[in-house]
């Protein structure tokens, strides 16, 4: 009886130790995103990274997809 719990306990340990993990990768991210959508207000000439190529995108656009992003990984907070 007391094993199961004891095992029990450690599996709900683990899924916090992993919920937290993921959480903090999220900020991270909603940071970066919120870093560049900053970045983007002050420049004319934008580049996206592709695979292992730097390619130039408008401005307009790279704004609309980080916003897009922003509004997935906020939707995932809640």
């Amino acid at each position: 009886m007391a094993s199961t719990t004891i095992n029990q306990l450690q599996l709900f340990q683990q899924n916090l130790q992993n919920i937290v993990q993921q959480k903090q990768m999220l900020e991270a991210q909603m940071m970066e995103i919120d870093s560049a959508l900053e970045e983007l207000k002050s420049t004319s000439k934008s580049y996206k990274i592709l695979g292992k190529v730097m390619v130039a995108v408008s401005t307009e656009n790279l704004n609309k997809e980080l916003q897009n992003k922003k509004e997935v990984l906020q939707t995932r907070f809640s």
